[in-house]
């Protein structure tokens, strides 16, 4: 796997400058980017059965930024303002390397499942989770 991933801007060093240009407007700014290769994460949902599923999840890579797979819908709670994606099934993601977090959640019936997966440059990270009804979270009847 031969993908980057450009993690933040940081302030320059040299006096090289970089120009930045939009509909309203130019500026020139001292600017550098960190640049890594790319990691992958490849989740599997599924319930008890080992049927596909649909789940809400939330991602955060290792520089702390929320993350979707590419075609996925981001989306904000109401309240606290958390990014987060539904997926059926599954879904696989570019990440940049080091620890992140997955944390799925369907439906009030189930408890939260966290994970933390490491992942590494030029790898793909496999992870298969198995929610299950009834394991902990509000029961309505």
């Amino acid at each position: 796997m031969d993908s980057y991933w450009t993690s933040r801007a940081l302030p320059a060093a040299s006096k090289q400058r970089s120009t930045w240009s939009s509909a309203i407007g130019s500026c020139r700014s001292p600017l550098r980017l960190e640049i890594r290769r790319a990691g992958r994460l490849q989740v599997s949902l599924r319930n008890r059965n080992g049927d596909a599923i649909a789940a809400r999840c939330y991602l955060t890579d290792s520089d702390g930024f929320s993350r979707a797979p590419i075609g996925a819908l981001e989306r904000l709670t109401l309240i606290t303002g958390e990014p987060y994606f539904y997926a059926d099934g599954g879904f696989s993601v570019a990440l940049p390397a080091g620890p992140a977090t997955l944390e799925v959640v369907q439906g009030l019936e189930t408890s939260p499942l966290k994970r933390i997966i490491p992942i590494v440059a030029g790898e793909t990270s496999y992870l298969e989770l198995e929610v299950e009804p009834g394991s902990g979270g509000m029961v309505l009847g």
